[in-house]
């Protein structure tokens, strides 16, 4: 062999022990987050940086979002394949904005983590004491919306609720300094904010909507209908990947925060294996035990159709969407 054909093959050799190729005949596929990162996202990168997703021959680029809505509209516009997206936001936007073409594939968060932070040192201690209380929100919030139906299911006056309004990024100052008493949220944040609270003087507990009457889906992964009838196998492979990593990050939280930050070192362990813990134990509570990893991803219909519910009075919507519609069962596996 010629001594440069030797170098070729040298050089590809070691590229693949390295994994820093995809292996022979890998697909290319765009996986849109919610967010950008932080410690629940290490369910994902894990799977990447493990080469799960390699060992299905798929070669996954991980891009960092700003919201579930803008993930979904960028499944819309074929810009991704793959996308982490709230289940009600998919079902607001099929019922708002005629999004039909979005479809769940798989669920990850099965419980919601949305979640109403307040002050136990204000006397709140019951959902319906936060009448004439004050909210802490920002413009646009999706859970600060869910509020009013958790507010009608707990007998709260939402009329009676005043509000601050915030930028998103700094919201929960107001109720961590006291000047607000409650915040619609996700569990995550608690376990972070509970000391700053305090050197405040203040007390922080949750009310976990799945605990008050709001049992709905949380975040799930989406794919578009042309995807799931054209790339089927994709599809399939790319779910089983996803859900092979969460099954061990539920089991492996420490290691796969490790994982995570190897891409993301702007990240703090502490705080993202916090944040991690507390998805997990709210919204994949199967996660560390389930006995195959595709039974986390099974979408309940009934639970779809509760979730659209919730989200329709939430909104204050006339119009709805056949719950069947926005998901499949083909990729996963009935518990």
């Amino acid at each position: 062999m010629p001594r440069y054909g030797r170098r070729l093959t040298l050089a590809l050799a070691a590229i693949i022990l390295i994994g820093g190729a995809p292996p022979a005949g890998a697909e290319t596929v765009r996986f849109k987050l919610d967010f950008s990162p932080v410690g629940y996202h290490a369910m994902f990168y894990s799977g990447v940086s493990r080469g799960v997703y390699k060992q299905h021959g798929l070669d996954v680029e991980i891009i960092p979002g700003t919201g579930s809505h803008a993930a979904v509209l960028d499944i819309v516009g074929g810009k991704v394949e793959f996308a982490f997206a709230d289940t009600s936001t998919l079902a607001l936007a099929a019922m708002n904005s005629g999004v039909r073409e979005v479809k769940v594939v798989g669920m990850v968060l099965e419980t919601t983590p949305y979640s109403i932070l307040y002050l136990k040192n204000k006397g709140i201690a019951k959902p319906s004491d936060l009448n004439g209380r004050t909210m802490a929100n920002f413009q646009g919030s999706g859970v600060g919306r869910l509020f009013r139906a958790f507010a009608r299911i707990n007998n709260v006056d939402f009329a009676s609720v005043k509000e601050i309004l915030s930028a998103p990024p700094t919201y929960l100052n107001p109720l961590v300094v006291g000047q607000a008493d409650f915040a619609p949220t996700t569990v995550n944040q608690l376990p972070n904010l509970r000391d700053p609270a305090r050197q405040a003087g203040n007390e922080l507990a949750e009310f976990r909507f799945v605990d008050y009457g709001m049992n709905m889906f949380g975040a799930a992964l989406v794919a578009s209908a042309s995807t799931i009838a054209q790339r089927p196998d994709v599809v399939r492979r790319f779910v089983r990947a996803t859900l092979e990593s969460v099954h061990w990050s539920a089991r492996n939280p420490e290691a796969a925060v490790d994982e995570l930050l190897k891409t993301n070192p702007q990240l703090k362990k502490p705080r993202a294996l916090a944040e991690l813990r507390s998805i997990l134990a709210v919204s994949v509570p199967r996660g560390a035990t389930a006995a195959n990893p595709l039974h986390l991803g099974w979408i309940d219909p009934a639970k779809m159709a509760r979730t659209v519910d919730l989200v329709r009075e939430a909104y204050g919507l006339s119009q709805s969407v056949d719950p069947a519609t926005l998901f499949t069962n083909e990729s996963v596996a009935r518990p």
